[in-house]
């Protein structure tokens, strides 16, 4: 033993031959064990009882028992303490999650809600656009039909010049229903081969009715165009 190494020799030798750590070892051992209510009086039955040689081996093994008991007792507290660990961990994993889903329910709620605010006020922008763009074709139309109930009465030299004045009015002049019965008789001081080619050329598809009497000036590359047709 540690704490005989540096005691003097008869000593451990003395202490060593009769057992006295073994002795005192069993006593109290025998003592926390049994607890008894009169200590005294116990360890004075226990030394008589080492003395007749009857209870040493008794007060080893209630020694071993209560150790291997400490011992067990000891690696159950050690598996309650892992299995209330792991189910606190779990616990606070299976909290956590429901957190988790509550808040993205609710970002999905506001996003949907947001979603919905966003889309009527595009859904208003976009009718007020409409009405707005309505309404001006609803004008543009008015003052359009004004124009080509004026231009029906227009001759081809007439509608050539409106062409040049703007967009409107030159979209307007390339009206098939206009182009429908030209008349190059009225123009016939002026008209040349080549403007007779350029109209039929763009309108001959809708003419119906085509007039060139008296119009002297026109050559072979008109009536070839006219032919063409």
């Amino acid at each position: 033993m540690a704490y005989l190494q540096n005691a003097d020799p008869a000593l451990r030798e003395y202490i060593l031959k009769h057992s006295l750590p073994q002795i005192f070892q069993a006593l109290l051992t025998g003592l926390c064990v049994s607890c008894p209510e009169r200590p005294l009086h116990f360890l004075e039955r226990k030394i008589v009882s080492i003395q007749e040689n009857r209870d040493t081996v008794e007060i080893e093994w209630a020694w071993k028992r209560f150790i291997w008991n400490k011992r067990k007792e000891a690696r159950e507290l050690t598996l309650k303490m892992e299995t209330a660990e792991r189910h606190y961990i779990q616990r606070g994993r299976r909290v956590a999650l429901c957190k988790w889903v509550e808040w993205v329910q609710v970002r999905k709620r506001r996003q949907n809600d947001a979603m919905k605010k966003i889309q009527r006020v595009w859904n208003a922008i976009h009718c007020k656009i409409v009405i707005a763009a309505w309404r001006y074709v609803v004008q543009d139309s008015k003052r359009t039909k004004e124009y080509f109930e004026v231009f029906q009465s227009l001759d081809v030299g007439d509608l050539l010049k409106c062409a040049e004045v703007c967009r409107t009015w030159k979209a307007i002049t390339q009206t098939c229903s206009l182009w429908s019965r030209i008349s190059f008789s009225v123009e016939r001081d002026w008209i040349t081969d080549s403007i007779v080619e350029q109209i039929l050329q763009k309108y001959r598809p809708f003419v119906v009715h085509l007039n060139m009497r008296g119009c002297t000036s026109l050559q072979w590359p008109s009536f070839k165009c006219i032919s063409e047709y």
